[in-house]
């Protein structure tokens, strides 16, 4: 497994280390950079040469999702308490500095006052000066450095705490008492081991069996009609065939047993095909009931062919209980879900009954959602911009503020803020977006 480890050379040298000392038989490609928006141009080079990228904090990180989409697993080194704690030990007891007057960037005021809290002083005993800006703004390392620059030498605080290399290079060079933030040891090993169990359980997920189980269920014959029957010889061909020209498309070997049609493949596959199992193109082709028959679907998936086989049967069996067809889904722990119907039969093909509701209530499509629900969670993303969101959803700028617009409606999203204009162009809206309940 090879991790690249993107950052400035002190921090990629530190985190170097830790991988070398933990994990010697894990290599760390390092991916220097001099200035975080070289971040962007360095992935484009290096993201097809690793399989995994840690960050080695979260300003590249920001600013490369803004940029460009992951090819691989992306993960960065959190600003935490622990770090904080252990800078602001070090400035008081090694350096003998005050630190109850400081200049601070990269801390959320919560955690800086928490973090205080920790080590006795209350928030009458400090003096906090948080810097502003955000890694939206031009020039963010400049304006950084000039804040603290500004604060130390006009006597308003005794020290400056940075996050950022550059802007503790700066500082020093000026000889501004300066903490630089370094993630502790057990912070990067954790982040490390994260990054090698995400990598090994998309390892294992792409190579997880996935079967289908199909049954068709005709009108019995003797009730029938000559006529009757003709039509449904014909329908029935007609079935089949589709079947196996969607498990050719779908490279899939097919088995038939005891009544029922086995498509063998890959989660991987069946996922892509189905849309993360949001919708059935096989349902909406034929459809799950018809004037003659009914049909029923299950997808199994396991490590094991015959576990996968044995779960599609459970899936499939769950269709047939219910009576009206459509597909159902069981899991390795055989939790079966369901059902994802034909469009063609008025459902919209969900399991997520809560995007669901979310998609009933904002007009905006299950898929869309999903998708943007994913791209929240992945990259932690709290606040965004719409050009931004669109660079992640890889859709039009015009798509995007239609997606926005009607989220605001409908209260999963509101304008928190606004970017500072680039050159003499338009400030841009910074938004907050949650799907836990919609916002005031």
């Amino acid at each position: 497994m090879k991790i690249g480890i993107l950052g400035p050379s002190q921090s990629v040298s530190e985190v170097m280390a830790v991988l070398r000392r933990n994990h010697p038989y894990v290599e760390g490609i390092p991916i220097i950079y001099e200035n975080y928006i070289q971040s962007v141009d360095l992935l484009e080079k290096y993201q097809q040469e690793v399989d995994t990228i840690l960050f080695t904090g979260t300003t590249a990180f920001q600013y490369a999702s803004g940029h460009i989409h992951p090819q691989v697993i992306w993960e960065y080194l959190p600003r935490n308490q622990i770090s904080l704690l252990c800078a602001l030990l070090k400035a008081a007891f090694l350096n003998h500095w005050d630190i109850s007057r400081v200049s601070v960037d990269s801390y959320p005021d919560k955690l800086l006052y928490s973090t205080y809290q920790e080590i006795g002083y209350g928030r009458e005993d400090i003096t906090i000066l948080r810097a502003p800006y955000t890694i939206q703004q031009p020039d963010y390392i400049r304006l950084l450095s000039s804040f603290h620059q500004e604060a130390y030498f006009s006597g308003k605080v005794s020290i400056c705490i940075t996050g950022i290399e550059a802007v503790d290079q700066y500082l020093r060079q000026l000889e501004v008492p300066c903490v630089k933030i370094n993630p502790v040891t057990e912070v990067i090993l954790q982040q490390i081991n994260k990054l090698m169990l995400r990598y090994q359980l998309r390892l294992s997920d792409s190579n997880m069996t996935g079967v289908m189980a199909i049954r068709l269920d005709f009108m019995e014959e003797h009730s029938l009609t000559s006529k009757n029957q003709l039509e449904v010889f014909r329908s029935r061909g007609k079935i089949y065939e589709t079947i196996y020209a969607f498990a050719q498309r779908l490279d899939a070997a097919v088995v038939e047993a005891d009544g029922l049609f086995y498509l063998f493949t890959t989660k991987a596959v069946l996922e892509n095909d189905t849309d993360h199992f949001t919708r059935f193109e096989l349902l909406d082709t034929i459809g799950a009931k018809g004037p003659n028959y009914r049909m029923m679907v299950g997808i199994g998936l396991s490590p094991s062919a015959a576990d996968a086989k044995y779960n599609a049967e459970l899936a499939c069996k769950k269709a047939m209980q219910q009576g009206q067809g459509g597909l159902y889904i069981a899991y390795a722990d055989s939790q079966v879900i369901g059902p994802v119907t034909s469009k063609k039969s008025g459902g919209e093909g969900l399991v997520d009954q809560r995007l669901y509701q979310i998609s009933q209530h904002t007009g905006i499509g299950i898929r869309t959602l999903y998708r943007l629900e994913n791209v929240l969670a992945q990259y932690n993303i709290s606040t965004i911009t719409p050009a931004e969101l669109a660079l992640y959803l890889g859709i039009t700028p015009r798509s995007t503020n239609r997606l926005l617009c009607k989220l605001e409606e409908a209260g999963y999203a509101r304008v928190v803020g606004k970017t500072a204009p680039i050159q003499s162009g338009r400030p841009s809206r910074i938004v907050s977006i949650s799907f836990e309940e919609p916002q005031g």
